[in-house]
């Protein structure tokens, strides 16, 4: 879905680029005048190809590779919801190969587990070592003229420990602001914060058992 909203972005821009300087040239010299003076529209084609092929292997294809794995870990789904966590952080330090679930909608949070390194992210249940709870809050900060309300939508993280079901990390990541200003069709709600989510656990200290992440 991402690349086909920004493949539409690009072809717009695409457009937009090349509209005016048909008009112009159509009206000084006809057509022909019009494709002597557009030979920079393949280096503008080349650089969307490029830029594309630089979205699909960034986003798109580890989340196509990890999605078959998935439904291993689904089976498991309500044995990582269900843990009982409390606050001894004694017993675990580091944390190990990871699933990532979304506690407020009850699943697999497919796409953040998709964007985390290879070696942090449990390529089986029986390697998951770390269970990370997402919750999230949304929090108002104004209201848009037609009463929409804008909000910034917060994530607390929970990183605990599968096998003592203690709490070894926390911490409340903030979402991205809302637009100042929005049309009609805009949400009004600012972007979750996955890739600050993404870095943060990257951040952790990570057992040696497992190596180290990329």
């Amino acid at each position: 879905m991402t690349t086909i909203i920004l493949t539409i972005i690009l072809i717009l821009i695409t457009i937009g680029l090349v509209s005016p300087l048909f008009i112009k040239s159509v009206r000084k010299g006809g057509y022909g005048k019009f494709m002597l003076e557009a030979c920079w529209i393949p280096v503008v084609l080349i650089f969307i190809s490029c830029v594309m092929v630089v979205i699909v292997f960034q986003w798109e294809i580890p989340s196509l590779l990890w999605k078959p794995k998935e439904v291993s870990f689904v089976k498991h789904l309500d044995e990582y919801l269900n843990l009982q966590p409390g606050k001894d952080t004694t017993k675990a330090n580091a944390i190990g190969p990871m699933i990532v679930v979304d506690k407020t909608k009850g699943e697999i949070a497919t796409s953040l587990c998709s964007q985390l390194p290879s070696r942090l992210r449990a390529d089986s249940p029986e390697r998951v070592m770390t269970v990370v709870w997402l919750e999230w809050k949304r929090k108002s900060s104004g209201i848009y003229t037609d009463g929409k309300i804008a909000t910034t939508v917060n994530c607390e993280v929970t990183v605990i420990d599968k096998a003592s079901e203690s709490v070894m990390f926390s911490t409340t990541i903030t979402g991205y602001p809302p637009p100042k200003s929005r049309s009609r069709w805009e949400s009004s709600e600012g972007s979750t914060p996955t890739l600050k989510i993404v870095k943060y656990l990257k951040s952790l200290p990570y057992t040696s058992e497992v190596g180290s992440i990329n």
